[in-house]
This record gives structure tokens, C-alpha cells and sequence, in this order.
């Protein structure tokens, strides 16, 4: 994709994303909370599955874009 690590990701940063990360991101913690219950008791549920990345994919936004990428996509320890 076209984002780098010194971009400020996929939201504008500001005071719109300030204010949309306090409204939001405990609704997506919480919907990732309740997904992973859904898990635990039915592992092949696939709409869970798909809504899990979804709600990934919105907490994401809200990071900073080194953050995000660092957290989607972990460097080992040899580099």
C-alpha cells in the first residue's frame, strides 16, 4: 500500500481524530472483547472472525502510523 511510517495514517491527525478516538475506541475494545468471547466458545465462527479483523482494522486508524505498522506487522529479532 501507499502508507509509510512517517505518515500520519489513513485519519488526518488533529482534532477530529482526537475526538473520534475518545468517542469510539472504547466501543471497538469492547466489540473486540466480545468477539474473542465468541471465539472461545465457537472457533469456526466465520462472521466473528471477519468482524474481528473489521474492528482491528478501525482501532488501527486511530494509531499513528508507525504504531499501526509495528503492531500489524512485527519485526522479528534478527531484523
Amino acid at each position: 500500500m501507499g502508507l509509510k511510517r512517517e505518515d500520519p495514517g489513513p485519519m488526518p491527525a488533529g482534532d477530529v481524530k482526537s475526538n473520534l478516538k475518545i468517542t469510539y475506541l472504547p466501543v471497538i475494545e469492547q466489540g473486540l472483547r466480545n468477539l474473542e468471547k465468541a471465539l472461545a466458545i465457537n472457533p469456526q465462527y466465520d462472521d466473528a472472525m471477519a468482524y474481528r479483523q473489521r474492528q482491528r482494522r478501525h482501532k488501527w486508524e486511530f494509531m499513528e502510523a508507525a504504531v499501526a505498522v509495528a503492531t500489524a506487522f512485527p519485526r522479528n529479532a534478527s531484523g
